[in-house]
């Protein structure tokens, strides 16, 4: 029987710099290598926690997630019979400068680090993959998508039934189920550094986001706006438009009655969220330049 994938996650960590957008490579003595920062997920983790807490861990460099690149699968030449399957992001310092990386120690896994320009990383890198990798992102770079400001769309997680509640419905809290969601949501968020939160005024989506906001020590702004009784589809879309052309990192809570309206305004009609699941979108002047449904 043939052993279960090793799941790993990792980024292409850019900034600009002098005139140029440069990446962020790694040297491991061990294999005599170049490779872009990843690592296997711990047990229990999600991938885009994995993937901002290897880049930290093997550069010293705190990240923002941006867009999805790729995912790939292949066997190691180490562990041939064994496969690895690797999802990358790209990521930006959120220092924008990255100069952590200039004081990092090397260690026994990682012995240097490296800012290299785009035009020349691929040559740099051991692995025909990573380059490839590098690829991907240097399309987003050609339409400026890499610079894409990410809004986080969320459907509250498990909620009391309705039957089972005989306050008003405004204030039905989470389940147990709900609420460990909700501290699985407060990790995901972290990945993407989102500093607004906006959410309905129900307690059921307040909850959601509440332990982001505690750890992120940021206000959660409350709105009728997005419930389920004060909800208007053209006053969603507006809502929504607003958020297009703004550039911070924001989560919207809502609820699966609204959802609609909210997901066809971003490009995405027909798409279902389940309680605790996210979609986020990346944005740029009006524009969504990616999307990805992640489940915390």
């Amino acid at each position: 029987m043939s052993e279960p994938p090793i799941e790993a996650a990792g980024a292409v960590v850019w900034r600009e710099h002098a005139g140029e957008v440069q990446v962020l490579v790694i040297h491991r003595d061990r294999y005599g290598d170049w490779s872009l920062p990843k690592g296997k997920l711990d047990a229990g983790e999600h991938e885009v926690t994995a993937a901002v807490r290897e880049v930290h861990e093997e550069t010293g460099v705190a990240v923002r997630l941006g867009p999805l690149l790729t995912r790939l699968e292949y066997h190691p030449q180490r562990t041939p019979r064994v496969s690895k399957r690797v999802a990358y992001w790209c990521a930006r310092p959120l220092d924008g400068t990255g100069v952590a990386a200039d004081a990092y120690q090397p260690n026994h896994e990682v012995d240097a680090v490296r800012w290299i320009g785009l035009s020349e990383v691929g040559a740099t890198l051991t692995y025909p993959r990573d380059a490839a990798v590098v690829g991907r992102f240097r399309t987003l770079v050609r339409t400026r998508a890499h610079l894409g400001a990410p809004l986080v769309v969320l459907r509250h997680g498990a909620a009391t039934p309705r039957k089972a509640w005989d306050g008003p419905d405004r204030t039905r809290p989470l389940t147990d189920d709900g609420r460990a969601q909700a501290e699985r949501v407060a990790a995901l968020l972290g990945a993407y550094a989102v500093h607004r939160v906006l959410t309905s005024d129900a307690e059921r989506c307040i909850a959601t986001v509440r332990p982001y906001a505690a750890v992120a020590g940021v206000v959660v702004d409350e709105n009728a706006q997005w419930s389920e009784d004060g909800a208007e589809r053209a006053g969603v879309h507006a809502g929504v438009q607003s958020l297009l052309v703004d550039t911070a990192p924001t989560v919207l809570c809502t609820h699966r009655p609204v959802l609609p309206w909210v997901l066809e305004e971003l490009g995405r009609p027909g798409h279902r969220l389940a309680p605790g699941e996210a979609m986020v979108t990346h944005r740029r002047e009006g524009a969504v330049v990616g999307t990805e449904s992640v489940t915390p």
